[in-house]
C-alpha cells in the first residue's frame, strides 16, 4: 500500500524589486498618480462642506 500523496506547495510569486528611490519621491509620484494638487484649493472647498465656518456672533 502507498502512502497518501502530500498536496502540492503553492509556488511563491517573485518578490517586486525593491524602489531604491528616495521616499520623498516616491510619495510626489504617488501624488501626481492621485491628482493631488499643491494648492490646497479642493482641501479647502472640502473643508467648508464638512464644517462650514462659524459666523461671528453679533453682539447688540
Amino acid at each position: 500500500m502507498k502512502p497518501p500523496k502530500k498536496p502540492a506547495k503553492a509556488k511563491k510569486a517573485a518578490p517586486k524589486p525593491k524602489d531604491t528611490r528616495p521616499q520623498r519621491e516616491r510619495f510626489e509620484e504617488a501624488a501626481r498618480q492621485a491628482g493631488v494638487d499643491e494648492t490646497g484649493e479642493a482641501f479647502e472647498r472640502a473643508m467648508e462642506v464638512v464644517a462650514p465656518p462659524k459666523k461671528p456672533k453679533s453682539s447688540a
